[in-house]
């Protein structure tokens, strides 16, 4: 079954639901795990997200998708 997550104007979507899915997003760094940290980018379609600092988007989650916690990281070494 497939589903999306769409935050502001940007969507990705997913062509299966899976238990645990941790979406890394760093600069040159973009890869998807699963619960067991193994990546699984094949499981993904479209770009990854890019949000801007201290935005405050909607965000849709599709169907399977129970919940969302995004994690802000910002800055760079």
């Amino acid at each position: 079954m497939q589903t999306s997550i769409k935050i502001g104007s940007q969507t990705v979507y997913l062509k299966e639901i899976i238990t645990k899915l941790i979406i890394e997003n760093k600069p040159l760094e973009q890869n998807i795990y699963d619960q067991y940290n193994s990546p699984i980018n094949s499981v993904m379609r479209g770009d990854f997200f890019e949000l801007p600092e201290d935005s405050s988007l909607k965000i849709t989650l599709g169907p399977g998708i129970t919940n969302i916690e995004l994690v802000e990281r910002w800055g760079w070494l």
